[in-house]
């Protein structure tokens, strides 16, 4: 398996990758259920020449795109039955897998699953893994029952809710370690934010500039004329 390239989704690609031959993964989650992996073997990479590879480039990126449009399309009319009514488990209903079975259309084909409690520090979904857009979106919510006004685009999926409930967190049930936590996880988002914003107006203030002649390996003062075949 390729890093970036698995058809079985970021969150079992991720766990694969870590492992060593011979090393087995904790039990993980994602869409599909829980799994465990046991890694084989370990391939070095090969690095192809171009003209090897133009061609299924090519034909993989419009594949890519064709399949993304679609995506968009059945999650665009999927929201408007919601809309209308509809109940994600009766319009994807959730298909059973007997244990040691590795359901592969759960990823070429749309899923329902319905997720434990969640908070939104962090952007990680349960069974699904990091989607910040995709939590934000949730959160963003506050009443029961409700979906997106569209659907949210994370990574090459796109994905839909319908909020089942929504409840403040109880801070007297934590304890003094999940305070720190809490609190630790909140300054470091909170210290993002700020930084985010403060690079933005950096930007907006910046006037940028370019000086050819220092950009220029030809007329640049020390260099000599670039020759990519000299490297």
């Amino acid at each position: 398996m390729a890093r970036g390239l698995s058809p079985y989704g970021k969150t079992l690609e991720e766990q694969a990758t870590k492992l060593k031959p011979g090393q087995l993964s904790e039990v993980f989650k994602d869409r599909s259920g829980f799994h465990v992996l046991k890694a084989e073997e370990e391939r070095a990479g090969r690095v192809q020449k171009l003209d090897e590879v133009r061609k299924q480039i090519a034909l993989d990126l419009v594949k890519g795109q064709k399949a993304k449009e679609l995506a968009k399309q059945k999650a665009d009319e999927t929201l408007a039955q919601l809309r209308a009514g509809k109940e994600l488990k009766d319009l994807f209903p959730v298909k059973k897998t007997e244990p040691g079975q590795f359901d592969f259309s759960s990823f070429t084909t749309p899923q329902t699953t319905e997720t434990e409690t969640f908070h939104p520090m962090g952007g990680d979904v349960p069974g699904i893994g990091q989607a910040s857009k995709l939590s934000a979106a949730v959160f963003a919510q506050t009443q029961v029952g409700a979906v997106p006004q569209a659907p949210i685009e994370e990574g090459d999926s796109w994905y839909l809710f319908k909020l089942k409930s929504r409840e403040r967190a109880d801070l007297s049930k934590l304890d003094a370690n999940e305070m720190k936590s809490a609190r630790d996880r909140l300054i470091g988002q909170k210290q993002g934010e700020l930084y985010a914003k403060w690079i933005e107006v950096l930007r907006k203030k910046a006037k940028i500039v370019e000086n050819e002649q220092m950009l220029s390996y030809d007329i640049g003062a020390g260099h000599e004329a670039f020759q990519p075949d000299d490297f």
